[in-house]
């Protein structure tokens, strides 16, 4: 066999084998960035009220004039709304 074509076997496998470690790479590379937003959700906070202000956005008398009338619809029609507000919506969109 000439050297020359067992040199460019060795070198068609090595580029071969190069190719799929950078296509492995770059998908698992971006399977990572797809979850990332996922695992940076921040947790809803367990029920505890019909308003949870978690932005300190409405006063105490604001809230307990919301939850009066929450309770009242809750009662009146069996559905039950909640209000959580958040100081900010990142990472969502």
């Amino acid at each position: 066999m000439d050297p020359r074509a067992c040199v460019f076997v060795a070198l068609s496998q090595l580029a071969s084998s190069r190719r799929i470690w950078v296509w492995l790479t770059g998908l698992i590379c971006g399977g990572w960035l797809a979850l990332a937003p996922a695992l940076a959700q921040l947790p809803v906070p367990a029920l505890s009220a019909h308003v949870m202000d978690t932005a300190s956005t409405l006063s105490a008398q604001q809230i307990a004039q919301l939850e009066a009338k929450l309770t009242a619809f809750e009662q009146s029609k069996g559905t039950q709304i909640v209000f959580l507000l958040v100081p900010t919506t990142e990472p969502e969109d």
